[in-house]
């Protein structure tokens, strides 16, 4: 975008500057048509000259990329020196003023495109003080000299007057519908960027999710055969502890597959267990920590719940995985301890995983991008669509005291959240 003071592009100065050259290209045909028709006697050497020195300065501006603003500003400079040597005020062109505030009004900010417009009104004003007084007197005396030719109307000073006030009501109505069509068309942009990208996650996501369910079945037999296997050799090598102690936690990691397939398989449409119920918030955070905990022994984590009675949630199987991933991630840089805070106040429900590593960088989400070494980069890609998908938001911010808080807002309606 031209937003000042952001200089433009190399692409936007050039456009800048084809608007410039088809302004000047304006301001030299009319004043040769007007000269040529009218027999006005234009001073062209002048005109030529500032004519001239506005291209050069328009080359200028587009070889150092001058903020949006000043180009605008420039080209409103130079057009009132243009009418100053034509006849101030008086001269008919000084209509193309609106041209320049036409383009700010889309480009710029609105309170940058009312700037220009003060500039605009400043100039105008100023021609019509210092410069137009000249041709005022010689109307005045032609006046003088036909005094049939004016008679019954107003004097030239008002009609200058009166176009004054209609230059400004014009720059003023322009400037403040052309603004907020702009800004109706940017937002509507930025909406249509957002839904286009939206649009892209969920086409991923279901190609993950269709690849996910393909592999969900084919681990299904393996993961039997592991079980059936570890108990075989849990039952016959049963005096030796260490070796029981080893295919006891076989078996549970082997059930804790189990588990996530079967999971993936109800989210995919083809249950295999249960369908969700409706459950007490703190006890289905102290059960998934409880299940978390079986894979992450190590790694301490503090649950915080808001004071007050737990509210009921609807339990939804990709949000607890959604919050299983952004545990892990977090246990993967603080494996001294990590914690889960609860907050159900304030019409929504807020969960934040806190942990003391190094924070995340502005790409963490993008689908195959990781910090990790053997990361495949879907965690949070996958947990931020899930969140969406509930009509929440997953929110990154870096710690006063160090780390990363990785916070998910719900909505109450999402979980259909209610007072226990």
């Amino acid at each position: 975008m031209l937003f000042s003071p952001v200089p433009p592009t190399a692409a936007e100065a050039a456009r800048l500057h084809r608007y410039r050259l088809l302004l000047i290209a304006l301001v030299a045909g009319a004043h040769a048509l007007a000269d040529a028709v009218l027999g006005l006697d234009l001073p062209w050497a002048m005109l030529a000259l500032v004519l001239g020195g506005w291209l050069l300065l328009g080359q200028a501006a587009r070889a150092l990329r001058l903020a949006t603003l000043l180009q605008f500003g420039l080209d409103l400079v130079l057009l009132t020196v243009v009418f100053a040597t034509t006849g101030g005020f008086g001269n008919p062109l000084v209509s193309l003023y609106l041209l320049p505030l036409a383009l700010g009004a889309t480009l710029l900010r609105r309170r940058l495109a009312w700037m220009l417009t003060g500039l605009a009104v400043g100039m105008a004003t100023l021609l019509i003080v210092v410069w137009t007084p000249a041709a005022v007197g010689l109307h005045t005396a032609h006046a003088a000299q036909h005094p049939h030719a004016l008679s019954g109307g107003l004097g030239y000073a008002s009609h200058l007057v009166g176009m004054w006030l209609s230059f400004v009501a014009a720059a003023g109505l322009l400037v403040h519908f052309t603004g907020a069509m702009a800004v109706v068309l940017r937002r509507r942009e930025r909406e249509l960027a957002a839904a286009r990208e939206q649009t892209l996650r969920d086409r991923q996501v279901l190609a993950l999710g269709a690849l996910a369910a393909g592999a969900a079945h084919e681990l299904g037999t393996p993961l039997a055969t592991i079980a059936v296997l570890a108990r075989e050799l849990e039952l016959d090598h049963a005096g030796d502890a260490a070796l029981a102690a080893d295919l006891a936690t076989l078996r549970t990691q082997v059930e804790h597959c189990k588990h996530a397939i079967s999971s993936l398989l109800a989210a995919a449409g083809q249950a295999r267990v249960e369908a969700a119920g409706t459950q007490a918030l703190d006890v289905w955070l102290e059960t998934l920590l409880a299940r978390w905990q079986t894979l992450r022994p190590a790694v301490p984590v503090q649950l915080q719940l808001a004071a007050g009675a737990s509210p009921s949630i609807l339990t939804d199987d990709t949000l607890a995985q959604s919050l299983v991933s952004l545990l892990n991630n977090a246990a993967d840089v603080s494996p001294a301890g990590i914690g889960l805070r609860a907050d159900w106040e304030g019409g929504g429900l807020r969960l934040a995983v806190l942990d003391d590593g190094p924070g995340l960088p502005a790409r963490a989400g993008e689908p195959h991008w990781t910090g990790k070494l053997h990361g495949r980069g879907l965690g949070i890609f996958l947990a931020r669509a899930a969140i969406e998908r509930l009509g929440g938001e997953l929110r990154y911010t870096l710690r006063p005291e160090g780390g990363t808080c990785a916070e998910i807002r719900l909505p109450n309606a999402a979980l259909a959240v209610n007072p226990t």
